[in-house]
């Protein structure tokens, strides 16, 4: 009986087995599977922490999508923010900059009325103003050089630095506002707010500009016979052949830190540092001549001697002066007549006709 059992369970074992891989199968529906090793039997079962790893798997994956999501919508909306902060700061600074151009002291401010641009400039109208920057200062004022300090000239000669946001137009303003009104620095800078050393800077530059521009290689001399056509009558009965009146003046600077620029600039009728011109004017009252300027200790006749005014006078012409120019005898050598108020010389009183003479050039000099 044991072996009858035996053959059938041999048989039916046998008749599962692949023939031709040597290899055990299951049919379909075994709910078993076979070790190809050690050809041992074992139920097929899916573990629980599988699904459980799945499933925080997939939590995971969905948090990360909308936290990335929600980060994307929170960068946009920072980013919408900052853009219209910025456009608004941009407006503000726009208008901040529009208050300070009006505030601060320049022609714009001014542009309505022609009594304050002649009060401040010395200009007609606002419109003569325009035309003169127009015509003689726009297509030069992009390319001036600007004067600089000598302790600094050097270094920053090669320095790049922001463009200036002081307009030209305004620069020529602050320059004919300082001439015509004789501010110093520290009034023009609060005016148009600038620093001090700007307004030397400027008003330098612009200074050296206009004169290069409106004087230098301009013949303001007049001729004899110029002067002589529009010679007022009262000049032409006493003095006919008077070319010019001259006196010179004194502009007093700041103290050199130099000593001997400082003792060369000191003037003891100023009693202080000044810098000395000639002016010379037609008996019209025309400006005909102007000097360069001279250290302000240099006395009024060798100023008188050394400014070329004399090489332009012709013979036989009279020069007048006021009694501190003492050059006669070096004038008459020019053939040239020399007219002043006449001087005691020690006597108690004048000739009459000495007193007549001083009478009649005092009207001259100061009528």
């Amino acid at each position: 009986m044991e072996s009858s059992d035996d053959t059938k369970l041999g048989q039916s074992c046998s008749s599962d087995v692949n023939n031709d891989n040597n290899m055990p199968t299951t049919s379909a529906e075994s709910p078993f599977n076979i070790s190809q090793d050690s050809k041992t039997y074992y139920p097929e079962t899916k573990l629980p922490i599988q699904d459980e790893l799945h499933s925080v798997l997939d939590s995971i994956l969905h948090m990360l999508n909308g936290s990335l999501k929600q980060e994307g919508e929170m960068l946009i909306m920072v980013t919408q923010t900052v853009i219209h902060l910025l456009k608004g700061l941009k407006e503000e600074l726009d208008t901040r900059r529009e208050l300070t151009r009006v505030e601060r002291f320049s022609m714009k401010r001014f542009e309505g009325s022609d009594e304050d641009i002649k009060f401040w400039t010395g200009f007609y109208s606002y419109e003569t103003l325009i035309v003169f920057y127009e015509h003689v200062c726009q297509n030069h004022a992009s390319s001036l050089k600007y004067w600089m300090a000598r302790n600094s000239q050097e270094e920053q000669a090669n320095k790049r630095g922001p463009k200036c946001s002081f307009d030209p137009i305004d620069q020529m303003f602050m320059t004919l506002v300082k001439l015509k009104q004789g501010s110093g620095n520290k009034d023009i800078a609060e005016r148009f707010k600038i620093s001090d050393s700007y307004v030397t800077r400027i008003f330098i530059t612009w200074i050296n500009f206009l004169f290069n521009a409106l004087v230098e290689g301009t013949n303001i001399w007049m001729s004899k016979g110029k002067v002589r056509k529009y010679m007022p009558a009262f000049f032409k009965g006493l003095y006919p052949d008077l070319q010019v009146i001259i006196d010179c003046t004194g502009i007093s600077v700041e103290r050199p830190s130099d000593l001997e620029v400082q003792a060369a600039t000191y003037s003891q009728y100023k009693h202080g540092n000044t810098l000395k011109g000639l002016i010379g004017i037609s008996p019209s009252g025309v400006t005909t001549f102007v000097s360069d300027l001279y250290e302000g200790s240099i006395s009024d006749n060798e100023l008188t001697m050394n400014c070329g005014l004399l090489d332009l006078c012709e013979p036989n012409v009279a020069i007048m002066a006021d009694r501190g120019f003492t050059c006669k005898e070096a004038i008459m050598k020019r053939k040239l007549r020399h007219v002043t108020p006449h001087f005691l010389m020690g006597a108690a009183q004048m000739q009459p006709h000495q007193l007549v003479e001083s009478v009649a050039v005092a009207r001259c000099l100061f009528s």
